[in-house]
């Protein structure tokens, strides 16, 4: 899958490598005795304080410019970035070799010529393992904004368009076993909000859509199963699920409804 730009200076990577291309436009003036400059372009990649370099050169000759003038060439690099939830920033430095004096040791540039904050997002979702026969995955998956979000929790491991991967919330039954109930899966357009619940009509919330049963779970606890918590944040308008209990909430302002199902401990990172 391809990299893709959340926003200007913001870039999200959906690749499993992680290698993307930065584009660095470098400025040279020209002055009596030169001849040629050899000129290094680094991108380095600064997370957590630690920089590592990729290296390529640019031959640059009096041929180029005339005396006084600038020389502006375009160079790209391709920096190869961690997967999986990394952050940091990547800027675009440069180094040169001036042939003229005969120097060998290279001379850095005092600033960096690009900078880019990046976040990268592994597409490989983990299959899980699920703990009784006829169950799966639930994946969960999360978009945000500043004044709305949404927790999605699908069977699916193939990425949604404009998500992260989380991690497996839990695990729940793909047929209804006896005991079980199947949850529903309802969509308000309005807000963005997925919504899970065993209500089967969706009259006591009619800005929700039904869309599908999305898995069958249990309405009071049997043996190695444990509750999903619904929360809710009327600031972001996101309903989330959880087998981790806050007696105080979520940050998002998301507060404690109900214990909504039980069913089986997923896995986190």
């Amino acid at each position: 899958m391809a990299n893709q730009y959340l926003s200007i200076g913001k870039i999200k990577y959906t690749s499993e490598t992680g290698n993307t291309t930065f584009t660095a436009g470098l400025s040279f003036q020209r002055f009596d005795g030169s001849t040629t400059v050899k000129v290094q372009a680094i991108v380095v990649i600064d997370e957590g304080g630690t920089e590592s370099a990729i290296s390529d050169s640019l031959f640059v000759s009096t041929s180029n410019f005339t005396q006084a003038t600038y020389y502006t060439p375009i160079m790209e690099k391709t920096a190869t970035l961690i997967a999986n939830h990394k952050k940091g920033t990547v800027k675009v430095k440069w180094r040169y070799f001036d042939t003229y004096t005969g120097g060998t040791n290279p001379k850095w540039s005092p600033y960096y010529y690009a900078d880019k904050t990046y976040e990268t997002v592994n597409t490989v979702i983990p299959p899980g393992n699920p703990p009784v026969s006829n169950s799966t995955s639930i994946y969960r998956y999360y978009k945000g904004g500043q004044y709305s979000a949404d927790h999605f929790y699908t069977q699916s491991n193939v990425l949604p368009n404009g998500y992260v991967f989380e991690f497996i919330e839990f695990y729940a039954l793909t047929i209804q076993k006896s005991g079980s109930v199947p949850i529903y899966r309802y969509y308000n357009p309005d807000t963005g909000d997925h919504f899970y619940t065993a209500v089967s009509s969706n009259s006591t919330f009619p800005s929700y859509n039904f869309e599908k049963i999305e898995f069958y779970a249990y309405p009071t606890q049997v043996n190695g199963t444990v509750p999903v918590y619904r929360y809710y944040s009327p600031t972001l308008g996101d309903h989330f699920y959880t087998t981790h209990y806050s007696a105080n909430g979520y940050t998002g302002g998301y507060y404690l409804e109900k214990i909504e199902f039980y069913t089986y401990e997923g896995e986190r990172d």
